[in-house]
């Protein structure tokens, strides 16, 4: 049940908010420091403590509307995953090295977020009804996330990192409401996924808009109006059409990233140009098969192959082979290709065209360029 502060409940926030600055700008002062990960880490469970001993921890009780929304979050994320790497087709990615220290940021990223929402839960839920506390906290969490984490790894711009930290910590303040599961979610698929996986490289005001975007129909779900006997009713919600779509959407992101992040022997990238028309077209998406050494040496001529040259990715026709050497050559060219590619050239083989999918990739690309 969500109340609000009383007297003495108020005093122990503001002295707990003015410790936790006062701690923050401590941080923020050897925030250099070899060591800053593991006493960032000691100083966040520290405010998780008080934050219980003070106020309480209240279960996280599913109901209908906590579920509900929950399975919302749920659909939005997974589109914004499906659009991010559907418009990475035909851009770089970001690619991890997997050290120690890489390991030692991905578990740092991961219990500094699930702290962080355990306790946003337990300082927001009880007061959400308050707007001047409300408003408070949510000032606090903003500046603990600027001052202790780094969790927005693939943006590097840091006024974009602002405005998107200022969007997520207002949502997710109002969210409180419905638990900290949908929050934890949400960091977890796009704060935590970028810093695991291979990420597309697109531009930081390109992912300011479409979390922007994202963020704007979340908070459409937050803020629509439930009924207090719906919101009283525990377990009774019919996930039918959310669940189905949700596993249709986790199915389509784990295919999507596999293919387009080239985690699998088939890959996916789109056709940039209309040199190979009209077998391929401008905005065709095509699936490639990786080829390794042996299978390079059985391509013939008419195959259809994709290869690196000057730093980019092309899709050409195979008009000869001699000895280890391959001419290729583009369908609605009127010559053959000046460079002569090799096996080490080559990634792979064309398997198969999807027409027009790719066209939202390639003119981002294009934009980005």
């Amino acid at each position: 049940m969500i109340g609000k502060y009383n007297t003495l409940e108020k005093k122990q926030l503001l002295l707990f908010n003015i410790s936790s600055f006062l701690c923050l700008f401590f941080l923020f002062l050897i925030r250099n420091s070899n060591y800053i990960k593991p006493i960032t880490l000691s100083f966040l469970m520290l405010l998780l403590f008080a934050g219980v001993l003070l106020f309480g921890y209240r279960k996280d009780r599913n109901n209908s509307i906590k579920l509900r929304v929950f399975l919302e979050f749920s659909v939005v994320l997974l589109i914004y995953l499906i659009i991010v790497y559907s418009l990475g087709m035909k851009v770089s990615f970001i690619k991890h090295i997997y050290n120690r220290e890489l390991i030692e940021n991905i578990i740092y990223t991961i219990l500094s977020v699930i702290i962080i929402e355990v306790l946003r839960y337990t300082i927001h839920s009880k007061n959400i009804n308050d707007k001047k506390e409300h408003f408070l906290n949510t000032i606090f969490f903003i500046l603990l996330e600027i001052l202790v984490t780094n969790n927005y790894c693939f943006l590097n711009n840091f006024l974009v990192t602002i405005v998107i930290i200022i969007e997520k910590n207002i949502l997710l303040g109002m969210n409180c409401k419905n638990g900290f599961k949908s929050n934890l979610l949400y960091t977890s698929l796009l704060e935590l996924l970028p810093c695991i996986l291979t990420y597309p490289d697109l531009s930081n005001y390109l992912y300011a808009i479409l979390i922007t975007i994202t963020n704007t129909f979340l908070i459409i779900i937050v803020l629509r109006p439930n009924r207090r006997k719906e919101m009283e009713t525990a377990n009774k919600y019919k996930k039918g059409f959310l669940v189905v779509l949700e596993g249709s959407l986790i199915l389509v992101v784990i295919v999507t990233i596999s293919l387009v992040s080239g985690l699998l022997k088939y890959s996916l990238s789109s056709i940039a140009s209309n040199s190979m028309y009209p077998s391929l077209k401008k905005g065709d998406a095509i699936i490639i098969e990786k080829l390794n050494d042996t299978e390079k040496e059985e391509i013939e001529v008419g195959d259809i192959i994709v290869f690196q040259e000057d730093g980019n990715i092309i899709t050409h026709r195979v008009v000869e082979v001699r000895q280890g050497v391959y001419i290729t050559k583009g369908d609605n060219n009127n010559t053959k290709d000046t460079n002569k590619k090799t096996k080490n050239d080559i990634i792979g083989l064309v398997k198969l065209r999807i027409p027009l999918l790719g066209y939202p990739s390639v003119f981002v690309s294009e934009l980005l360029k």
